[in-house]
């Protein structure tokens, strides 16, 4: 037998079932990720048959391996906004003595995601500047810069908060944002203002401008009045002050507002200096030296270029003249009633209120004293007004004074008088307890009186009103057997059960009357109640039933026996 075998030769290279592959994936994809199995085939025997996987080209950025399987893997993250495209070149060689290869080429697009975020420089989103207040409209205020790394993603911008009063503009395309409206520091002193950017990806993101609106000297220096008039005595001393001036600066911050008075005409011989705004006397100003004086005062604010204005001030020097006074004015009280009220209860020495009275008129003619008309139950201080209790009171007596009251001045033979009038309201305290008149009380009341009948009425007076006058009873002792009852209102006593003079002839009660105050007052008063005999009893025999014996010998009119009855009367 010949046996021949058949050495196997590498003479079959590996074989890929096609010659070029599309493989597409979004940029998102997570590693690592099996893009595509792309095995070769060697119909060699053994090693000739085992493959090599290799990529040869086209791997510029190392994301994809060519494992043992032949399985194409991504195993790095893509980029879409670095590389969108690869063309990869895949060889597959055996292990035969020669080598054999075969390439095929994997086409490999990368699909865009949204994984970029859109940011705004500087990454906090607030930009702060200053901007001053002569800043010209239109100029450019500040550029929003926002970013959003993916490819073919626009931006667009907008106002969201904080323009209300549309001193901005914001151009939609480039974040450009413009004066629109011209500043004044002295109405706003800053502006914060949202811009919203919105790309076309559907992602929003917000910047915050914050802007100090700095002062610019934009504003003179303004006088209240633009001629001042002031007159002073003969012989006004050095120093004394002559008038004040009033002027203001409307900018906001030093030193352009702060603003320095200065007399650039008028004053030949120094006679004036300023103090502050105040106008002072330099020297003695004496009327037959010079009575007159007309000074031009500057007022200078305190500006890098400073700003001005001017203010005229006439200066009269009156003449010593001897002025006599006259009492020319009524003192006049600060009402024309005065209404108070005091309690009934308050301690002597209380004071209830205070007169105040003005006088125009100056020194002792400006001097008011005060008096009361005729009465011993209050008195007046005649220095200060204030009007006290002299006496008790008593509400049920006198509830209100209805008074006069005075104040003169002191102006001697000269002295005028004004008068008002003053109403003391006296408030009710509960100091009266009730009390009854006549007490103590007797009645008498048959003994068939009905029940529920009043037989008599209890009385009691307060001398107190309102609540505290208002008296209510009770039946305080007396009525254990509760035959009566009393009306708390009414005082009405009547009878709640029935009367039996053959077993009491007679009741005393004693009645409570209560008032209103808290704590109650109470009083009290003995009524004797004397019950009446009525013929309400019948005559009761011994025995109903009466059986005798009488003989046959007995006589006319002779005695049988001897029968009894009572009555329960009296």
């Amino acid at each position: 037998t010949l046996t021949i075998v058949v050495s196997d030769v590498n003479d079959n290279a590996p074989v890929y079932a096609n010659s070029f592959t599309n493989v597409s994936f979004v940029e998102s994809l997570s590693t690592p990720t099996t893009l595509a199995s792309l095995p070769a085939t060697d119909i060699d025997l053994g090693a000739n048959a085992v493959i090599d996987y290799a990529i040869a080209s086209g791997n510029t950025d190392n994301l994809f391996t060519y494992n043992a399987n032949g399985d194409l893997i991504l195993s790095s993250p893509a980029d879409y906004e670095t590389t969108q495209y690869y063309e990869l070149v895949l060889t597959a060689t055996d292990r035969g003595a020669t080598r054999l290869t075969t390439t095929t080429i994997v086409y490999v697009t990368v699909q865009n995601a949204n994984d970029n975020v859109l940011t705004i420089t500087p990454s906090s989103g607030t930009v702060s500047l200053t901007l001053p207040e002569d800043t010209p409209v239109g100029d450019t205020v500040v550029q929003v810069a926002a970013t959003d790394a993916d490819l073919g993603t626009d931006l667009s911008y907008g106002f969201v908060f904080g323009n209300d009063q549309g001193y901005l503009s914001v151009n939609p395309h480039t974040g450009a944002v413009y004066l629109v409206q011209a500043l004044d520091r002295e109405a706003l002193s800053s502006l914060t203002v949202g811009v919203e950017i919105n790309s076309t990806q559907g992602e929003s993101a917000t910047a915050t401008l914050s802007i100090i609106i700095t002062d610019v000297n934009d504003n003179d220096p303004s006088f209240s009045l633009g001629n001042y008039v002031f007159e002073v005595p003969n012989n006004t001393t050095a120093g004394t002050d002559v008038g004040a001036l009033t002027v203001a600066d409307s900018d906001v911050t030093s030193p352009n507002n702060v603003v320095t008075l200065s007399i650039e005409s008028g004053d030949t011989n120094s006679r004036f200096s300023f103090n502050g705004q105040t106008l002072r006397a330099a020297d003695t100003l004496n009327a037959d030296t010079q009575n007159l004086y007309n000074l031009v005062v500057i007022a200078v604010d305190g500006g890098s270029t400073a700003r001005t204005s001017t203010a005229y001030v006439t200066v009269h020097v009156a003449a010593a003249i001897a002025v006599t006074q006259v009492n020319k004015y009524d003192p006049v009280f600060t009402q024309d009633t005065y209404s108070w009220t005091v309690s009934e209860s308050a301690a002597v020495g209380t004071q209830v209120g205070t007169l105040s009275a003005d006088d125009a008129d100056k020194g002792d003619y400006g001097l008011v004293s005060y008096a009361l008309e005729s009465t011993s139950t209050f008195t007046v201080d005649s220095t200060t007004g204030a009007v006290t209790l002299n006496s008790a009171l008593e509400y049920s007596t006198a509830k209100s004074y209805n008074l006069f009251v005075t104040a003169t001045d002191t102006a001697g033979n000269s002295s005028r008088t004004s008068t008002a009038a003053l109403v003391i309201s006296v408030t009710d305290v509960n100091n009266h307890a009730p009390v009854f008149s006549g007490t103590p009380y007797t009645v008498t009341v048959p003994e068939t009186t009905a029940t529920g009948t009043a037989f008599f009425v209890m009385k009691a007076g307060d001398l107190d009103s309102g609540a505290f006058g208002t008296v209510s009873y009770s039946i305080a002792s007396g009525n254990d057997e509760a035959r009566f009852a009393i009306d708390s209102s009414s005082g009405a006593l009547s009878l709640a059960t029935a009367l039996d003079f053959e077993t009491t002839t007679q009741y005393v009660l004693t009645i409570l009357g209560s008032d209103g105050g808290n704590p109650s007052l109470t009083g009290t008063a003995t009524i004797t109640i004397g019950v009446l005999d009525e013929n309400d009893n019948a005559p009761i025999f011994a025995n109903s039933r009466l059986d005798l014996r009488i003989g046959s010998d007995a006589t006319a009119m002779s005695t049988v026996t001897t029968v009894a009855a009572t009555d329960a009367d009296t």
